[in-house]
C-alpha cells in the first residue's frame, strides 16, 4: 500500500508550512508494517517505522513506532465509525 498523510494540524516545517508525508507499507493478516517519510523543503527527516497489529474488527491498529535506534514509542490508530475497515 502507498498513500499520503496530511499533517496540517500536527507537523510544520521551519517556515511554518504544513508537512505532508508519504506512507508505504503492507499488511499480512493482522500484522501491519509501514514507513512514513515527511516531505519538507527545509529539513531532511529520518523515516519513521511503524509495526503493529489490526484488531479483529479492523478499526484499530496498535503497535510501536521507531526512528532508527534513537527514538521509539507506542502508537494507536483508530478509524471513526462509518469509514470502513483498515486495509
Amino acid at each position: 500500500m502507498r498513500g499520503t498523510v496530511d499533517n496540517a494540524t500536527s507537523a510544520t516545517d521551519t517556515l511554518g508550512r504544513p508537512m505532508p508525508a508519504v506512507v508505504e507499507g503492507r499488511r499480512n493478516g493482522r500484522a501491519v508494517r509501514f514507513v512514513k517519510r515527511y516531505i519538507s523543503a527545509t529539513t531532511r527527516y529520518r523515516p519513521i517505522e511503524y509495526n503493529g497489529e489490526v484488531n479483529e474488527g479492523g478499526r484499530r491498529i496498535e503497535g510501536r513506532w521507531s526512528i532508527r535506534e534513537r527514538s521509539a514509542g507506542d502508537f494507536v490508530m483508530t478509524r471513526p465509525e462509518g469509514e470502513g475497515q483498515v486495509g
